[in-house]
């Protein structure tokens, strides 16, 4: 079973993450599955397309910006 949308930006935001791809699932569907800095790749539960895609520009945002400051400070 795949993560919410919401604990995958939790794991972006804190620097967990260190790349992450949407994939359409079906015609209205599509996930995000991304890879942790061990490796261990996770996924998203499948949801609309369009809150896919925002949840997956939030994210990078994350992995580009937010998470690699957080992740210094530890």
């Amino acid at each position: 079973m795949g993560l919410r949308l919401l604990d995958v930006e939790g794991l972006a935001m804190t620097g967990q993450l260190t790349e992450a791809k949407l994939v359409d699932v079906c015609k209205n569907k599509a996930k995000i599955v991304a890879k942790k800095a061990d490796g261990e790749v996770v996924e998203s539960v499948p949801v609309d397309k369009d809150v896919a895609a925002k949840s997956y520009f939030i994210i990078l945002e994350y992995i580009r910006l937010w998470g690699k400051d957080i992740a210094k400070d530890r």
